[in-house]
């Protein structure tokens, strides 16, 4: 069976955030810990690291007949340490760097666009935060057709 659009998009927004690294420029090397839907929760060993949710999607019919897809994605970046907070800002950052040079997601979208963002942090016994991005993929099929985008 085919993947729908939706995965596909998926796909390519994971695969270009495990590009962060500071050896491809970016200011965090977090890439390789990216994560689809991770549900467990996050161990220390594993931090830093990314989770990628595809919580929504919405649909109107244009007038020539496709349906217009907004697919609400949320990005959430957790990380552990003293420096925290400033860790944080430098993985949005890099994750907003990511979203805006592949805002088509190799031609799976027509457009991608920045929602909000937001930044929290525990002071239990060791200082560990978390961040949410949250972006709207555009993309755009034939009428019922998951599988193939039209944009």
């Amino acid at each position: 069976m085919p993947d729908t659009i939706r995965q596909r998009i998926v796909d390519a927004i994971q695969e270009a955030l495990r590009g962060i690294s500071v050896a491809n420029g970016f200011a965090t090397d977090f890439g390789q810990r990216v994560h689809v839907w991770k549900v467990a929760p996050y161990e220390d060993a594993g931090l830093p690291c990314l989770n990628v949710f595809d919580r929504k999607r919405e649909t109107e019919r244009q007038l020539s007949g496709r349906h217009h897809h907004k697919l609400y994605v949320d990005i959430v970046v957790v990380a552990l340490g003293a420096t925290t907070d400033r860790d944080l800002r430098a993985m949005m950052a890099d994750v907003i760097a990511v979203v805006g040079a592949n805002r088509k997601w190799g031609g799976l979208a027509y457009d991608t666009d920045p929602q909000s963002d937001e930044i929290a942090i525990e002071h239990e016994d060791r200082k560990r935060g978390g961040a949410k991005l949250s972006f709207i993929v555009h993309f755009r099929t034939e009428p019922y057709q998951e599988n193939n985008g039209v944009n």
